[in-house]
C-alpha cells in the first residue's frame, strides 16, 4: 500500500510539476530554431518574459529582438550599444559583477539587470529607468 503511494507520488510529480517545465524547453528551443532559419548568424538566445515574452540574440555587428512567434521586433546595431553608462547607472542601484541581457519592456529595447531580487531595466537608446524593483527577502 505505502508502495502504490509512493508510486502515485511520483508519477504525479513527473506529470504536474517537471511536465510543464519540459514542455517549456521544447518549445523554447523550438522558437530559437525557427528564429536561427532566418537569421542564421545569431547567437546568445535570452528569452525574456516582462509585458510579454521576447527574444533577443546577436551577431557580431548587430542586436535583434524577437516577439514570441519569432518575428522581429527590431534591430540596433552594436556601436549603438552604452553597455559602459548602463554598468554605472546599475552600480548605483547596487549591482555589481554583472552583465546585462538584452529584453524588451514596455514598447523598446532594455538593458536587464537581476540580481539577487532585485531587477532594473533601462531603456536602451535613453537609459531611463524603466522598471526598478528590489524584493524584499525574509
Amino acid at each position: 500500500m505505502v508502495l502504490l503511494l509512493l508510486i502515485l507520488i511520483v508519477v504525479n510529480y513527473a506529470l504536474n510539476i517537471s511536465g510543464p517545465a519540459i514542455k517549456a524547453e521544447a518549445e523554447e528551443k523550438q522558437m530559437i530554431l525557427k528564429i536561427q532559419e532566418e537569421y542564421p548568424q545569431c547567437e546568445d538566445f535570452y528569452r525574456h518574459s516582462f509585458r510579454y515574452v521576447t527574444y533577443s540574440a546577436a551577431d557580431a555587428e548587430k542586436i535583434y529582438w524577437f516577439n514570441q512567434f519569432g518575428e522581429l521586433i527590431q534591430s540596433k546595431t552594436k556601436a549603438s550599444a552604452q553597455t559602459t553608462e548602463a554598468l554605472r547607472i546599475a552600480a548605483e542601484y547596487g549591482f555589481s559583477d554583472i552583465a546585462p541581457v538584452y529584453g524588451y519592456g514596455y514598447e523598446n529595447a532594455v538593458y536587464v539587470f537581476e540580481q539577487k531580487g532585485t531587477y532594473l531595466y533601462l531603456d536602451y537608446d535613453t537609459l531611463e529607468v524603466v522598471y526598478y524593483m528590489k524584493e524584499k527577502l525574509v
